[in-house]
């Protein structure tokens, strides 16, 4: 328990498990769009499909993280439509 008191001294915290789970299910969301968008040949949504897989990175607050993960999925959705 020292380590993790050392680290919330420094500023450092461990993400929520919901933050954790978004993580997890937009990472996995975004690879599954990365397999069909090549499978398929739609090069123009690859983009899209790593944004959705990578922004989890970037961002630290829960709500942003299912926020813009499910604006990136809609637009995948309506881009795929087309």
């Amino acid at each position: 328990m020292d380590a993790l008191q050392n680290l919330q001294s420094m500023g450092l915290s461990l993400p929520s498990p919901a933050a954790l789970w978004a993580n997890l299910l937009f990472s996995i969301i975004g690879f599954v769009i990365w397999r069909m968008v090549r499978r398929r040949g739609r090069s123009d949504l690859s983009a899209l499909a790593w944004a959705i897989m990578l922004y989890p990175m970037l961002v630290s607050d829960t709500l942003w993280l299912y926020l813009i993960g499910g604006a990136l999925c809609v637009i995948v959705y309506l881009r795929w439509r087309d």
